[in-house]
């Protein structure tokens, strides 16, 4: 797809896709991307053009898992493949009919979705061997999380003269097989292809009508600006779907996603985040963590729910897992069960000024939810945080308490609430761990990193916490002690899951007794006007 005009011209996704015919000079197009550059889109194009335009031809798509790849690259195929399949049927041209998971033009002839892991041992690349034809296309979406012994097993299978293996995703993790292959020098028959948020016509066409309203006191005359009911311009994208003017402006105008930061990186740039050898926990093992919980959370929209709390909330806990543990089994998902033998709750209370406090509920390894509290501290915050002991039958939590955080603790305790009270500047009480750590926020980060680096933690897909752990620095003092600098904002996601981790490491309570000595008014929430 090519668009042009006076801001620029957009032919990324033209020269991707002629990239993929160069063969036997080119078998590997990597395409690092920003959100919303069409890659996804793109990829769907790539695989008709193959499917069609080299026969007989065999079309992959893979990603981490199946279902995964059909809800994205897949997808787009489908969508593609229907256009072309309409209007052949106008001209009375007869195609097969598309299938839920593949497209069979013939016995060696054909396209299909495949999920992107090995069963059994991981370490014996065979799980992906056998795959060979004249005419081949291996066609990656979200690279990032394809593990390398995949990869591995994919080139493995790209050894004829017009095999082509098409990776793409953001460039998230400085770690894998997708970050080595776009590192020194690019061997030749590799290319790579970097598609960044802001070469999206869509905002460069803004760009250009601002800096010409600079220039000439006006916007320019162009069929793309219309005047709308208010009087004030409008202006319509030149390509849908493609990232907009005003979603980047939001991004780079929050400290946490701006300029310079390993999001608006990755996601906005499309490039490898700019990382530091002081960073607490790497990339590769954030997604990770993240990436563990994608079974989890396909298997509760699969059940028809938004999120765990809302299934929990529906069904209750025994009736939620039990579902969840057998639509995981017949649909072949990988899950972490939570352990409520090992249930905490923290909470980071919002810094003056701010409205935001976080609850994070972890059980065991797996974090099941945050709940984030838009309101007062002192007003809105101890509701919730009973609530949410309530939901769960446990009467105790950790709270930051320092500052802003004494008077949630002071009104729990009021309502006969164990609470916990963190304060993270303290020395650590173990006298070897007090050599190793500056303070007990040091320690407790480093006890977290821990978990994320042995693969033992899982979190939510959500962009901010991953942002948050990515950005926690540590450094030694004078006295050669790990200390963990607080941020310039305050990382309140993380900050509540490192208070869990400290509930869950050194509470001296036991959830399934305590659950049964909840005080007698928990739950009337018709008192809660006394707050």
């Amino acid at each position: 797809m090519r668009c042009s005009g006076p801001w620029g011209e957009w032919d990324i996704e033209e020269r991707i896709t002629l990239a993929t015919f160069q063969t036997p000079k080119v078998n590997e197009i990597y395409v690092p991307a920003g959100n919303s550059t069409g890659k996804t889109w793109n990829s769907g194009v790539v695989g008709n053009a193959w499917l069609f335009c080299r026969q007989p031809s065999q079309v992959i798509y893979l990603s981490t898992k199946k279902e995964q790849s059909k809800a994205q690259a897949w997808s787009k195929f489908l969508t593609v493949y229907e256009m072309i399949f309409i209007w052949c049927r106008r001209h009375q041209i007869e195609l097969p009919e598309p299938l839920v998971e593949r497209v069979d033009m013939r016995n060696d002839w054909w396209a299909r979705v495949y999920a992107g892991h090995v069963r059994g041992d991981k370490s014996k690349s065979t799980g992906w061997s056998g795959f060979h034809a004249q005419y081949q296309i291996f066609i990656v979406d979200e690279s990032p999380g394809l593990p390398d012994n995949v990869h591995e097993m994919l080139t493995g299978n790209i050894t004829g003269k017009h095999n082509v293996l098409l990776a793409q995703g953001n460039p998230l993790m400085r770690q894998g097989w997708w970050y080595q292959g776009m590192q020194g020098e690019i061997p030749s028959h590799r290319k790579v292809f970097t598609i960044s948020s802001k070469g999206s016509p869509n905002y460069l066409h803004r760009i250009w009508a601002e800096k010409y309203k600079e220039e000439h006191g006006e916007y320019p005359e162009d069929e793309n600006i219309v005047t709308g009911d208010d009087g004030e311009p409008e202006f319509i994208d030149l390509v849908p779907g493609l990232a907009g003017y005003e979603w980047i402006s939001r991004v780079e105008a929050d400290p946490e996603t701006k300029p310079g930061t390993p999001y608006h990186d990755g996601h906005i740039l499309g490039v490898f985040p700019q990382g530091t050898e002081w960073g607490l926990v790497p990339w590769r093992d954030i997604q990770s963590a993240a990436d563990r919980s994608r079974g989890w959370q396909m298997c509760i929209e699969g059940l028809g729910f938004e999120d765990w709390r809302q299934i929990h909330k529906t069904l209750g806990r025994n009736e939620a897992i039990g579902q969840i543990m057998a639509y995981a089994e017949a649909n072949d998902l990988a899950i972490l069960l939570p352990d409520f033998d090992r249930l905490a709750i923290g909470v980071d209370v919002a810094d003056a000024g701010g409205n935001l406090s976080v609850i994070t509920v972890l059980a065991g390894d797996k974090v099941l939810e945050q709940r984030i509290v838009d309101g007062k501290a002192s007003v809105d915050l101890p509701p919730e945080v009973e609530k949410c002991l309530y939901d769960y039958e446990i009467w105790a939590v950790g709270i930051d308490k320092p500052g802003v955080g004494s008077g949630p603790v002071a009104i729990l305790q009021a309502r006969g609430i164990d609470v916990m009270e963190y304060k993270g500047g303290i020395p650590v009480d173990d006298a070897d761990d007090r050599q190793e750590y500056a303070d007990l926020n040091a320690w407790m980060a480093w006890d977290l990193r821990r978990s994320f680096i042995d693969q033992e933690i899982e979190i939510p897909d959500d962009e901010v916490l991953k942002q948050q752990v990515g950005g926690i620095q540590w450094q030694y003092t004078a006295g050669n002690k790990v200390k963990v600098p607080k941020p310039p904002k305050s990382p309140d996601r993380f900050d509540a899951l490192r208070i869990a981790k400290w509930v869950q490491r050194f509470g001296d309570y036991s959830p399934a007794v305590v659950g049964n000595q909840l005080p007698a008014n928990v739950g009337q929430f018709g008192t809660l006007g006394e707050w």
